[in-house]
């Protein structure tokens, strides 16, 4: 049975809010000329020294998202742990927010995307997810970021080794679970029919 995620989902809203009020603080300091760098508070439930091994891998580079603090931030922010194709103009000419998103271990083994409040968005598999609601990432899937329209966003292929469901061999196959089954049948009850009768009262 797939896990509950209601601890995920519980401090989804209480993200939500940490962020907003961050976010509001960078634009009020804007004005005063004093710009402040968005920063990310990791929810309760992040692992550290994550179980699963996971690399986001673009055309270029492959980046390591399993640090022993259990989560990445993306962004084109220099506070940021990893800025797409190395410099921020670049980013924001591909559609990155300076905080867009955060990849974070949890402490049953998977893994999950956050969108955080990007203006262009975050997708799994060309389906676009809900900002500041942590997103479950499998093996195999295709994490695009700020795709929208003309802008091309940047393109990841996630790969997960160990950890949780999201692992590429987490579970065994229903081809090796058939195999593994008993090969004897029992019966309770043995029902004898004399040949050539068809009355069911003389079976």
């Amino acid at each position: 049975a797939e896990p509950a995620i209601v601890p995920v989902q519980s401090n989804a809203s209480k993200l939500a809010v940490s962020v907003s009020a961050m976010a509001s603080g960078s634009h009020a300091g804007s004005h005063q000329g004093e710009e402040q760098a968005p920063s990310f508070e990791p929810p309760k439930w992040t692992a550290s020294n994550p179980k699963a091994k996971v690399t986001l891998s673009t055309a270029e580079e492959a980046v390591n998202a399993s640090p022993e603090c259990g989560y990445v931030t993306i962004g084109r922010s220099a506070s940021c742990t990893y800025v797409p194709l190395g410099n921020t103009e670049a980013a924001q000419e591909a559609g990155i927010s300076r905080l867009h998103a955060a990849v974070v271990h949890h402490t049953d083994g998977r893994v999950y995307v956050i969108d955080l409040h990007s203006a262009k968005g975050t997708t799994i598999d060309g389906k676009k997810i809900d900002k500041y609601k942590p997103t479950s990432l499998k093996h195999g899937a295709k994490l695009v970021l700020g795709q929208h329209g003309s802008t091309p966003g940047v393109s990841f292929r996630v790969s997960i080794e160990g950890g949780g469901s999201g692992a590429a061999d987490d579970s065994p196959s229903k081809k090796r679970a058939r195999e593994d089954e008993p090969a004897t049948v029992r019966a309770s009850h043995l029902l004898v029919k004399h040949n050539g009768s068809r009355r069911p009262s003389s079976w």
